[in-house]
């Protein structure tokens, strides 16, 4: 069997043409295969743990659910005598009180409240007064911003469900 130049050069381009689909379509295709199982047992696993934080979500909120306000309840009200309390009253630039209709025979009311120049002690057990209120008040905002002297200037929105 006489191999000749030709039949070398056949060999050497079929040897290349392997090389080559190796090399660009095959070692390609299994990296981008397993990438795409790695990423897959990902999302396998965080869907799992979204499903856990649901379901605690779901006992937790249960039990964290606030009974309505009395029907006298008054956010400016109990919101001027808190503020009182933690000696923020002289803080306070502005206090707008608003209501909102929500669906069904629901409303919330809310409150904007303005203070400049408060201590940061005094604030935090402000606001945590405000969320520990047995008629379910909530923070649905609120905005800190640093004084030159070391005090903060606070912008909140407060807000409680009534029902009628």
């Amino acid at each position: 069997m006489n191999l000749t130049r030709q039949h070398g050069l056949y060999a050497v381009g079929g040897l290349a043409v392997i090389i080559g689909l190796w090399a660009w379509v095959i070692q390609p295709f299994s990296e981008r295969s397993t990438r795409l199982d790695r990423q897959l047992v990902e999302a396998a696993q965080q869907l799992a743990q979204a499903k856990t934080l649901q379901t605690r979500l779901g006992k937790s909120s249960e039990y964290q659910q606030k009974p309505a306000p009395p029907a006298d309840f008054s956010l400016f009200g109990r919101v001027d005598s808190l503020a009182t309390t933690h000696e923020l009253k002289g803080n306070i630039t502005s206090m707008q009180p608003s209501t909102k209709q929500l669906p069904g025979n629901k409303r919330e009311s809310q409150l904007d409240v303005k203070m400049n120049g408060v201590d940061l002690k005094n604030l935090l057990d402000f606001l945590k007064d405000i969320e520990d209120d047995p008629a379910g008040v909530r923070v649905r905002s609120l905005i800190l911003n640093k004084t030159g002297e070391g005090a903060l200037n606070a912008e909140m929105n407060l807000a409680v469900g009534i029902s009628e």
